[in-house]
């Protein structure tokens, strides 16, 4: 079943998109009104890779990758979809935030699951990234272009890498965050239209 029939929207969603996109903001946003499980991609790996000691040390990008070939391309996901299993009687569906490799997206389409790539303006997301404040912010503008750019096409050479050219194109519908009060209302229109 991909559609929970209490709020029909689908079961099983993904948000994907560059950094700074407002992802976070709109997993919350469905958890809160809608009663989805929404889980963090970043969060999953942060608790896999804590589990084991020999990643401690690495930056997450490599721990990742590590984290890939010890578990399968396929971890977040799977991750995610026992967390579902285990507490279904409790959430309406997932929301799996900020899948960013293709075969996590893959696999959760194969599963039924909804793709939807959540695009905003370069100037907006910058000033997100920045009032994050985060460690791995971007300094200038430029940096994060740069920065985009690698991540837009990836490494052709290895299909974890992140690729987000390839998953906008496989994603099921394409919004974009003019960070205004309608975002979460166009956002859950698109999804409804998904179904």
């Amino acid at each position: 079943m991909t559609t929970s029939h209490e709020n029909q929207l689908p079961e099983l969603i993904a948000l994907t998109g560059l950094d700074g996109t407002g992802k976070g903001h709109l997993a919350q946003h469905l958890r809160d009104e809608y009663g989805f499980l929404a889980l963090g991609a970043s969060e999953i790996i942060k608790n896999v890779k804590s589990q084991r000691p020999h990643l401690k040390d690495l930056h997450p990008d490599e721990a990742t990758r590590q984290l890939k070939e010890e578990l399968g391309p396929t971890f977040i996901t799977d991750t995610a979809m026992a967390q579902l299993e285990a507490s279904r009687d409790s959430h309406t569906g997932l929301i799996l935030d900020g899948p960013r490799r293709l075969p996590e997206i893959e696999r959760f389409k194969e599963l039924g699951g909804k793709v939807l790539y959540v695009n905003a303006d370069p100037e907006q997301r910058f000033k997100q990234l920045v009032e994050r404040g985060r460690n791995d912010a971007p300094r200038t503008i430029e940096d994060m272009l740069a920065r985009d750019a690698e991540q837009l096409q990836g490494d052709p050479t290895d299909r974890n890498s992140l690729n987000m050219k390839a998953i906008m194109d496989l994603a099921d519908d394409v919004i974009m965050n003019r960070y205004t009060a309608d975002f979460h209302e166009d956002a859950v229109s698109s999804l409804k239209r998904l179904k």
